[in-house]
């Protein structure tokens, strides 16, 4: 299945009307907006976990993405607005994508140099529990979804519902 540029309306919450959303595969030129956006995730859904810089845990994030691109893991996608700003990133494993099978070289010494020992030793601890429940076998038209950010600034405009919906409509093929 080739990658989506698929577009939808976000339903807004208030009066304001939100331009069209676009999702387009991520490119390791835009592996800056998802690292950003990695950041971003962790400091709303783990607040406090990480306590290094927000600039120290971009350049460990973008570490590992450029890590799965180098590798020829798929399923990064970028959402752009009408004028194709990105303001949100997702990441999506489908049935017949292919997933990391080892880790990047030096990870633990890029962590204890980008976000030092007590941000390294979480990350660790996160991974292990990632390992005590892993990724489901999926079949065609099922997808696992491993995040999906939207920018701080666009939240509660309905583009993360929007996101969502094209997901499922790309998934479902």
């Amino acid at each position: 299945m080739s990658a989506p540029t698929v577009s939808g309306r976000a339903t807004p919450r208030t009066a304001r009307i939100w331009t069209p959303v676009w999702l387009r595969a991520a490119t390791a030129a835009g592996v800056g907006v998802g690292g950003g956006r990695i950041v971003q995730l962790y400091q709303s859904e783990l607040p406090n976990l990480l306590r290094a810089s927000r600039s120290a845990q971009f350049r460990f994030f973008r570490y590992l993405i450029e890590h799965e691109f180098a590798c020829g893991v798929r399923g990064r996608y970028l959402a752009l607005d009408a004028s194709g700003t990105p303001v949100g990133t997702l990441s999506l494993r489908l049935a017949n994508d292919p997933t990391p099978t080892q880790l990047p070289p030096r990870l633990l010494n890029v962590a204890l140099e980008t976000v030092g020992l007590a941000d390294t030793l979480q990350l660790t601890g996160v991974a292990l529990r990632g390992l005590i429940s892993p990724e489901p076998s999926l079949r065609r038209g099922e997808g696992f979804i491993h995040s999906l950010v939207v920018r701080e600034d666009r939240r509660g405009s309905g583009i993360g519902a929007t996101m969502m919906h094209l997901l499922e409509k790309y998934a479902c093929g």
